[in-house]
């Protein structure tokens, strides 16, 4: 009965991490009610009540390495290799804990670890004992696979990690079972304590080295995006002074026809002249790469029947390099335009602000939306798969660059984006 309860109490705390590792790590694909929750959990500790009581090790880290995986992939969007990695380090973290735990009880009893898990109720003790340990300190190895990207590090260092763990797994349980007499446990203690440390010290440089492959990505990314706004620039330049020519030129021939033709103008001459004006920009930037932009996104707004209206001072952005400004107006904009378009409302709209006051510069841009954002450590996230969200993390250095700051605010319906930049002395020297 007492052996029982231990496996129940073990079971029991580790569908609780179990479930709580799933909640943190991923997104859920549908939503479900705790009545559903409390079902599935029951169920899951049914079955790991009954593997654990054949006594047998392997089967028991099997068979929850299979159930955790099988439960992360029914139940949340996730990469397979993510929720593969993340099982095996759950269920290793879970298995070294327990044989730790239950070789430091042995040793305060001056027992063998063989003992320990044969005698009723020690196994009672050691399982209450590993679970209040394993309590305090999951938490840790959740955040340390928050921070981990899973997909920007190789294959080899995965298999390299989990064979590693697996290994030591190993040996901690042949020692554990081989042990049969007191005299020993103190070896296997320092061979536990040792693989605790290691594998802090792996887990640390797993944490590292996700950290520099995902910035390296993101700088990878940062450099293609600039260079592809440079030359969408170039383009927009190009294109936008051919545009005023013509329309300069036309204005004329039809100023000039008017004149030769005397004060009797045709229906036909003022419609033509209303609609050069029409199609003017209805802002006055002397700015060429703003005003470029700004008026390419005008023309996309109209053909996709989305109204946009700007409202700006006439402010030159001669303090910020050029590709700069291209990266920082194109990407606002496409993120707003983007965001138009996923929307259901009929009336969409674009709203962009410029204006100066004293020595910084604000730029506003409120937009209809269609997904509400979602907020992962305090960041914004794309909700497009797998994308990283380059446009906001881009406005955000922006901003960081030129020694103003960025933020944001949004409802079910609409998003606001706030930029301020300091003119003054042009970029921050940090």
């Amino acid at each position: 009965m007492l052996r029982l309860i231990g496996v129940m109490c073990s079971c029991i705390v580790t569908g609780y991490v179990f479930f709580d590792v799933m909640e943190s790590l991923y997104e859920r694909k549908f939503s479900y009610n705790k009545l559903t929750f409390t079902g599935i959990y029951v169920i899951y500790v049914i079955l790991s009540v009954g593997i654990a009581w054949f006594g047998i090790p392997i089967l028991n880290v099997l068979f929850s390495t299979l159930l955790l995986y099988g439960l992360s992939k029914s139940l949340y969007i996730a990469h397979d290799k993510s929720i593969l990695i993340n099982s095996g380090i759950i269920i290793i973290y879970l298995a070294i804990a327990d044989i730790v735990v239950t070789v430091i009880f042995s040793t305060v009893l001056q027992s063998s670890t063989y003992n320990t898990i044969t005698n009723p109720k020690y196994f009672l003790v050691s399982g209450i004992g590993n679970a209040v340990i394993i309590l305090c300190t999951y938490k840790l190895v959740i955040q340390i696979l928050q921070h981990c990207q899973i997909n920007t590090i190789s294959r080899i260092l995965h298999f390299y990690m989990i064979f590693l763990m697996v290994f030591e797994f190993s040996i901690l349980g042949y020692f554990v079972k081989h042990e049969i007499g007191k005299k020993n446990n103190i070896e296997l203690l320092i061979v536990s304590f040792g693989v605790v440390i290691l594998d802090a010290g792996i887990l640390y440089l797993y944490k590292m080295l996700s950290k520099k492959a995902t910035m390296e990505k993101r700088a990878e990314l940062v450099e293609q995006q600039l260079e592809m706004t440079q030359r969408y620039y170039e383009g927009l330049q190009d294109n936008y002074e051919q545009m005023q020519q013509i329309l300069h030129d036309t204005k004329k021939h039809i100023q000039v026809l008017s004149e030769l033709t005397g004060n009797d103008k045709t229906d036909y001459e003022k419609e033509l002249i209303s609609n050069i004006t029409e199609i003017q920009p209805q802002f006055y930037c002397s700015d060429k790469i703003v005003c470029a932009i700004i008026w390419n996104k005008m023309q996309i707004c109209e053909q996709r029947r989305i109204e946009f209206e700007v409202n700006m001072q006439d402010i030159t952005f001669d303090f910020m390099d050029k590709t700069d400004i291209t990266a920082l107006f194109a990407n606002l904009l496409d993120n707003a335009v983007e965001a138009c378009e996923e929307s259901s409302i009929q009336c969409k709209k674009i709203i962009l602000r410029i204006h100066r006051f004293k020595e910084y510069i604000v730029i506003k841009v409120c937009n209809t939306i269609g997904t509400k954002p979602k907020i992962k450590e305090g960041k914004l996230v794309s909700t497009k798969n797998g994308h990283l969200g380059m446009g906001m993390m881009i406005l955000e250095n922006l901003a960081n660059k030129y020694c103003g700051n960025m933020d944001y605010e949004y409802s079910d319906t609409y998003f606001e984006t706030n930029l301020i930049l300091s003119v003054y002395n042009g970029m921050c020297e940090r």
